[in-house]
């Protein structure tokens, strides 16, 4: 084999890697690419009633959603902005020696 063959045969194998690597990356879904909203919403269906009877913690749900950059978690305000939009509310609950609260998110009808 001389050099003009072989590289006229790496070429083609490149050009074959690059293609399917290429249409495998575009066909598979992006998850941050769904909307917050869209994503909460299908999270919180997905919780039991008794879950969401007793108040959603933002914590709890940032936790299982996935923020924009890899590895790490939706921040807190897009999640609340999201909760907002689907009809929850945040209800703030005082410790009774002031040091702080624990807030809870509640389907306001419910």
């Amino acid at each position: 084999m001389n050099d003009h063959d072989f590289a006229n045969i790496l070429v083609e194998r490149l050009t074959s890697f690059t293609s399917t690597s290429y249409m495998s990356k575009q066909q598979e879904p992006l998850p941050n690419t769904t909307p917050m909203k869209e994503r909460v919403a299908k999270l919180v269906n997905d919780l039991p009633d008794e879950i969401k009877k007793e108040g959603l913690s933002l914590e709890y749900l940032r936790s299982r959603l996935s923020g924009v950059t890899k590895g790490k978690h939706a921040r807190a305000d897009a999640v609340g902005t999201a909760l907002r939009q689907l009809g929850w509310q945040r209800k703030r609950y005082w410790k009774q020696n002031s040091e702080g609260f624990q807030s809870r998110w509640f389907k306001l009808g419910d």
